[in-house]
């Protein structure tokens, strides 16, 4: 089991990955503003070496945001709050996959 740990910028992730961290969840969201900006995941993921797992959390709310994110080498996502607040929860995680 490896912990997650929440970064949200590139000397935090400097600091964790020189504690020996694997996995880490590159929080979106100013947590003193509550404010969201995807592009932050994107910048953290540019300097990301290979053997990181990277996990991009907080203002998601759509496939094309998830695709972006892919597009930046990520391939995990969290999502709650997205989720939580949609209206029609089976149609919306149908949409963050791209099903119908």
């Amino acid at each position: 089991m490896e912990p997650l740990v929440e970064i949200t910028s590139e000397k935090e992730f400097e600091i964790a990955y020189a504690c020996g961290a694997k996995v880490v969840d590159m929080n979106n969201r100013n947590l003193q503003t509550l404010e969201t900006d995807l592009a932050i995941s994107r910048r953290i993921a540019a300097i990301l070496p290979d053997d990181i797992i990277p996990v991009e959390a907080s203002g998601i709310s759509s496939f094309k945001d998830i695709q972006t994110g892919l597009s930046s080498s990520i391939f995990n996502f969290l999502v709650g709050e997205s989720i939580v607040k949609a209206k029609d929860t089976e149609s919306f995680i149908k949409e963050l996959r791209n099903v119908e």
